[in-house]
């Protein structure tokens, strides 16, 4: 058996995964995914602020932060659906929250720095 073909089984076991997440943490009726909005060529701009539908204070730092969790969540299952759904209304959707436990990101401190930057950002 080649090692691509011993793989497969593996990608389609991480997409269902992917997919059964998605169904669990997004209820009937929700929006589609979400653009990936300005983040190729343009990171932590006031352009790409106003594309997450922030209302708060624009923060690059704060923004950095963030999408790094979304980046890391995006490596971990591998598929670019993730980082957008991450980064979704601000990163105030459940997918954010579920990256931050896939990522086991649950010190009590760090989560309410997160969600702290998150109130600041979107206002």
């Amino acid at each position: 058996m080649s090692s691509r073909r011993a793989g497969a089984p593996l990608l389609v076991m991480s997409a269902l995964c992917v997919a059964l997440w998605a169904l669990l943490v997004c209820p009937p009726g929700a929006e589609a995914l979400p653009p990936l909005g300005r983040q190729v060529g343009r990171p932590y701009t006031a352009l790409e602020f106003q594309d997450l539908e922030c209302g708060g204070r624009f923060d690059r730092s704060l923004v950095a932060q963030l999408t790094m969790v979304c980046r890391d969540c995006e490596k971990l299952y591998q598929h670019p659906e993730v980082f957008g759904l991450c980064r979704h209304k601000c990163f105030s959707s459940k997918y954010f929250g579920g990256c931050l436990e896939s990522l086991q990101i649950t010190e009590p401190e760090v989560v309410a720095d997160m969600d702290e930057a998150v109130r600041i950002l979107k206002g």
